[in-house]
């Protein structure tokens, strides 16, 4: 389907036209570099996420191959978000 395309292009092309179409609507564009990813659990949880995955039972998507995810942790602070990589696994 998305022949000669990187798995992250067709997200980026999404990514872009919503970006396109909030400045329209009159936000401001984001400044930020766009890197797909999805976000486990956010907040404060401690223990088992189950709960916390549990609530997005209905998320969905077709298959796509994958060779390695990585895990970072996120903290707050007053200029923004920073993000470190605590490990990288290797699904090869």
């Amino acid at each position: 389907m998305w022949a000669g395309l990187t798995a992250q292009e067709p997200l980026k092309a999404l990514h872009k036209k919503v970006d396109q179409a909030c400045v329209r609507a009159g936000l401001e564009p984001e400044r930020r570099a766009y890197h797909p990813h999805i976000t486990l659990a956010r907040g404060r949880l401690a223990g088992p996420i189950d709960a916390a995955t549990g609530q997005s039972g209905a998320l969905k998507s077709a298959p796509f191959p994958v060779s390695s995810f990585e895990l970072y942790e996120s903290a707050l602070t007053p200029d923004g978000a920073t993000y470190s990589l605590l490990e990288r696994y290797l699904l090869v």
